[in-house]
């Protein structure tokens, strides 16, 4: 239950993600990253996996990290309102309201899952709703049930871009789960692009099933967009 505003950079910063477990909920962020640029309000970097002992059985799988019922404006410098670089891992990001971008995920990060948020994207750098690098097999990300209205891009040519993701369409086991997303865009479409292809959301439900049960509109009014705010503020008060 903190409010953070008006500060140089990140609000939130995880160096590392040593012993995991870290629990971010129920804040307000907004006005940061106002000195700096290429980051977020929560901004995480993973670089050095650590051995450790979970019930007498080591292994290298942290317990996640919960971000969930935040409400994060990402202006000024920042970017994705949780900014995972770096390798991230096992980030829980679920049930928040974000004003920036959403779920970026590089330099062999993994196994995190971005669900149930409310994503307003407006103009950065164009990765929009989802942006993951690959990883080993069956380590792959997942976005699940997100609500992502791309108000803007930079550019014509990514109004309808939902994101990007570093592995080939193909790869099924490397490839993000997606599934049951709404996207709301300028032109109501919803294409993705998987390695150097973009394809619209139709083929890749009928050609690999990715994104079941998503599905693609026009942009609603401000009057719509505000009020969708509103009704998850008050969820979040209440969770």
């Amino acid at each position: 239950d903190n409010i953070f505003y008006n500060m140089p950079r990140s609000a939130i910063n995880i160096n590392d993600g040593f012993g995991g477990g870290n629990v971010i909920s129920s804040n307000l962020l907004f006005n940061t990253c106002r000195e700096s640029g290429d980051h977020g309000p929560i901004n995480t970097w993973d670089r050095q996996p650590f051995l450790w002992d979970a019930s007498n059985k080591f292994g290298y799988d942290s317990p996640p990290t919960s971000v969930t019922t935040n409400f994060i404006v990402a202006n000024y410098g920042a970017s994705q309102g949780i900014d995972n670089d770096d390798g991230s891992s096992f980030y829980h990001i679920i049930n928040n309201i974000m004003c920036g971008e959403g779920l970026k995920a590089d330099y062999g990060g993994h196994d995190s899952v971005f669900s149930d948020n409310l994503v307003i994207v407006s103009p950065y750098d164009g990765q929009n709703c989802i942006n993951v690098n690959h990883f080993k097999p069956h380590h792959q990300h997942q976005f699940t049930n997100n609500v992502c209205a791309i108000l803007s891009c930079r550019g014509k040519e990514c109004d309808d871009l939902i994101g990007f993701t570093y592995a080939s369409c193909s790869e099924t086991a490397k490839f993000p789960v997606l599934i049951n997303n709404t996207y709301y865009t300028k032109n109501g479409n919803a294409s993705l692009t998987c390695a150097d292809n973009t394809y619209d959301i139709d083929t890749l439900q009928k050609k690999w099933r990715y994104e079941l049960g998503s599905s693609a509109h026009s942009l609603p009014d401000d009057e719509q967009l505000i009020s969708w705010i509103f009704e998850r503020v008050h969820h979040l008060r209440k969770a």
